[in-house]
C-alpha cells in the first residue's frame, strides 16, 4: 500500500505562496524584494523557496540595513 506524500509546509511553491507566507505582500513589493536578493529560485517560470531560507534573509538584511531605510 502506498503512503500518500505530504508537502512540507516550509517549501513555498509559486509567487503567490511566497507572497502568503510573508503576511500578503504585493507583486510589486515581491518584486522589489527579488531584486534586493530574496532567497528564491525559478523552474519553469514559477518561483520556490524554503521558508527558512527568506527568514535567515530577512533577519541578515534588517540586521544591516536598519530602520531608516525606506525604499
Amino acid at each position: 500500500m502506498l503512503m500518500p506524500i505530504k508537502r512540507s509546509d516550509k517549501i513555498l511553491m509559486g509567487a503567490d505562496d511566497i507572497c502568503t507566507f510573508l503576511g500578503g505582500i504585493n507583486r510589486d513589493l515581491f518584486t522589489k524584494l527579488l531584486e534586493m536578493g530574496m532567497p528564491v529560485v525559478q523552474f519553469n517560470n514559477r518561483y520556490y523557496a524554503h521558508a527558512e531560507n527568506i527568514e535567515n534573509w530577512f533577519k541578515a538584511n534588517t540586521a544591516i540595513i536598519g530602520k531608516n531605510q525606506n525604499g
